[in-house]
């Protein structure tokens, strides 16, 4: 279990830094419109919140290695409640409505719409 956690969590620790960095100035701790609509860079081609998917794996990692730190689920809703807030404001964006029928929100191998 120790090995398993540590892999999720490096995944996922991975897949956080790699979406930040993909969202570049767009990036920011604060729930905002951003400059503009990353929907094909870096992981954003894949699913459309890779960086919260990250944080996930990474709590699950966690949990694998520490049972006692399964209190971390918490998190989810927190971030599941912010999701929904941060799309309904990106839909102001027809790119970003458009973006949402071709790409699911965390399962990247489940493509929508073709």
């Amino acid at each position: 279990m120790i090995y398993g956690g540590a892999i999720l969590i490096l995944l996922g620790l991975t897949l956080r830094a790699w979406s930040m960095l993909s969202l570049g100035f767009n990036w920011s701790m604060r729930l905002q419109l951003p400059r503009e609509v990353v929907t094909d860079g870096g992981p954003y081609r894949y699913v459309r919140h890779p960086a919260y998917l990250g944080s996930l794996l990474t709590m699950a990692g966690t949990c694998l290695i520490d049972v006692r730190l399964a209190f971390m689920w918490l998190a989810v809703a927190f971030f599941l409640q912010r999701i929904e807030v941060e799309e309904a404001m990106l839909e102001q964006y027809p790119a970003y409505r458009a973006y949402q029928k071709t790409t699911n929100r965390f399962c990247p191998w489940r493509r929508k719409g073709t």
